[in-house]
């Protein structure tokens, strides 16, 4: 038990840091992206598209279920 603990534990970790590596490889593309002019009207247009892929993944995989009656997980992520 205590291996799994430990496991997970040390997964979990792991991810935070990617996390905290992510935010600043986005902030760096951020400042290079103004830097060459970009407006910030671009720059909030490709953070938007951003945020909203995971919602198109999402609906994508809710009207499959609803027309095939099968959840399609994996399948559909590897798809988008």
């Amino acid at each position: 038990m205590d291996n799994i603990l430990d496991s997970a534990e040390s997964s979990l970790a792991g991810l935070v840091g990617q996390r905290e590596q992510l935010k600043g490889v986005k902030q760096k593309m951020l400042n290079i992206a103004n830097q060459l002019g970009m407006s910030q009207t671009v720059i909030r247009l490709i953070g938007k598209r951003a945020d909203q892929v995971p919602f198109f993944k999402e609906s994508k995989r809710f009207l499959t279920y609803f027309r095939t009656g099968s959840y399609c997980g994996a399948a559909c992520s590897l798809q988008a």
